[in-house]
């Protein structure tokens, strides 16, 4: 049953993800009696979901190390029951910190930090997937020793979605490459190069029902790192891949996942919604609002539709005027 006059934060409103979690969530949960809260780091007049959404929330940056406390108190002091993480870092501050929030009687509404952490670590999480018979790229930890072994890419082992990526075509970009990031102290990974297709999974599981649903999106044309043009289509395997990994990993609700080349190699994974799921929402399966009925104990399953006809989708973008 829908647990009337409940209250919903969602962190990191100021994003497209964000902004598309309270999107969803306003035009579903929020007809039933929900409230909607947005909370970014920004102020108010600069977000644009808080113009969308019942109330605003200024929270602390999560790389802070007062954010967990900060956050609870904030969110306790506007009566607010769950707490939907989005940005990677937010969502390892908000999972490491699961049992303040619970002991102020707020659920958050994200994986384990036993899953968030193996999905955030590259290096293990590939580690992971060669274990359940999954394809994945050959993957090393870089050294200040290692050889050229043919076309590969440079990521940071705890990195966020495509930040710091270099493809490395020969030894001498390799070795230009390493010393200019090895003095960091930082870890970085470096792995084959699997060429295209590149296709983007919607996916949410409940692994112990098996319940799976997914939808795929390849990038026709991306923004400033936005995916504006999109193909959506729908693939059995990547919903065995999408169970496989949920099962393996500890993951329950929406999440997605990269993968590239015709023999779908696992490039990464996310415990969250992608930055473009508003293309599968606005082709009828809503992740994220199917993602809080599975916390709220709701059967999930009215908000995906029939699996839709391929298709594109195409983005513009929309303005929100507000004052200080």
């Amino acid at each position: 049953m829908i647990q009337e006059g409940i209250t919903i934060a969602v962190g990191s409103s100021g994003s497209s993800t964000g902004y598309t979690i309270v999107q969803s969530l306003k035009e579903t949960w929020g007809q039933k009696g929900c409230r909607i809260i947005a909370c970014d780091i920004n102020p108010k007049h600069l977000v644009a979901a808080a113009s969308i959404s019942d109330s605003y929330i200024q929270l602390p940056s999560a790389s802070e190390n007062s954010f967990a406390i900060q956050t609870v108190e904030l969110l306790k002091s506007n009566n607010v029951n769950y707490f939907y993480p989005v940005h990677d870092q937010e969502i390892c501050a908000t999972a490491s910190a699961r049992d303040l929030f619970e002991s102020y009687g707020i659920t958050i509404l994200c994986a384990s930090k036993k899953a968030v952490d193996l999905c955030t670590d590259k290096l293990e999480s590939s580690e992971m997937l060669s274990l359940i018979n999954l394809n994945i790229p050959t993957t090393y930890p870089l050294s200040d020793n290692i050889s050229f072994f043919g076309k590969a890419i440079i990521k940071e082992r705890y990195g966020n979605g495509s930040q710091f990526i270099e493809v490395i075509n020969d030894q001498n970009e390799l070795e230009y490459i390493v010393s200019k990031i090895i003095p960091s102290n930082r870890q970085y990974i470096i792995q084959e190069w699997i060429g295209d297709p590149e296709i983007t999974v919607d996916a949410f599981v409940i692994p112990e029902k098996g319940f799976v649903r997914t939808l795929c999106r390849k990038r026709i044309e991306i923004k400033s790192g936005i995916t504006t043009k999109g193909y959506i289509f729908y693939d059995e395997i990547h919903s065995q891949i999408a169970l496989s990994i949920a099962k393996a990993f500890q993951l329950v609700g929406s999440f997605c996942f990269q993968v590239r080349g015709y023999d779908n190699y696992i490039i990464d994974i996310n415990p969250r919604i992608g930055g473009a799921t508003a293309m599968s929402i606005a082709v009828g399966l809503d992740f994220p609002s199917a993602h809080l009925a599975y916390f709220l104990g709701e059967d999930p399953a009215p908000y995906f539709k029939d699996m839709p006809k391929s298709c594109f989708v195409t983005r513009s973008y929309r303005e929100h005027i507000s004052y200080q």
